[in-house]
């Protein structure tokens, strides 16, 4: 009765120890540094309304398709972190579209400004493991460039506001959150390692040269 008594204890502690791990996996990604809601979790593809699909990217932007053709574009911003609400803003029409985000990170609810009811989907639901596009945002980079990650894979470098090279990216090991980037440019190749903040890119190229970038 004692030795069932243990292994039952010690099987709880096993289970305890693993939901905390993936609560704590989670909380990285939905908060920000300072530990509040991260409004870039909303960044990804959605099924939209009238079979449209919503691209929101991690930098204030989205872009409206309907059968592979893009329809509208605009800027999004997260007006209460609290309730997880947002508003965006379209370029064509003058829409303006109030939503909240579901607590599991994968709908969006609301009316827009003509009072019609907005519903929307993410096409790939969310999931609270480490996620490679939590990289995508604005960075500053080697030689005073800036480099503009999107979650979609894809990078551009800038320099003095003028784009100097454009390129993919890709995530080669989650666990230790290893990124590759190929530029088109110069056949470069960085070889880059995302800090458990998620605010610090350090490796190096395939010149040797070292490489370290903040997030704006």
């Amino acid at each position: 009765m004692k030795n069932k008594k243990i292994i039952f204890l010690f099987m709880s502690a096993i289970f305890c120890g693993l939901l905390l791990q993936t609560m704590h996996a989670r909380s990285q990604i939905a908060t920000d540094r300072h530990g509040s809601f991260n409004p870039a979790v909303i960044a990804g593809v959605w099924n939209w309304v009238s079979g449209q699909e919503l691209h929101i990217k991690a930098d204030g932007t989205s872009t409206t398709w309907l059968n592979g053709r893009q329809i509208n574009s605009g800027k999004w911003e997260c007006t209460d972190r609290k309730t997880q609400h947002f508003v965006f803003r379209l370029a064509e029409g003058g829409f303006v579209d109030n939503v909240a985000l579901s607590q599991d990170f994968n709908s969006l609810n609301g009316t827009n400004n003509q009072g019609y009811a907005i519903h929307g989907t993410r096409k790939v639901p969310y999931s609270p493991a480490f996620q490679p596009a939590v990289i995508a945002g604005q960075w500053n980079w080697v030689s005073g460039q800036e480099l503009h990650i999107e979650a979609d894979g894809t990078s551009t470098t800038w320099l003095n506001g003028e784009q100097i090279n454009s390129g993919r990216w890709e995530c080669t090991d989650r666990n230790k959150r290893h990124y590759i980037f190929r530029l088109e440019e110069g056949e470069f190749v960085d070889q880059v390692d995302l800090s458990p903040d998620f605010n610090t890119l350090t490796g190096t190229n395939n010149l040797g040269y070292n490489l370290r970038g903040t997030r704006k």
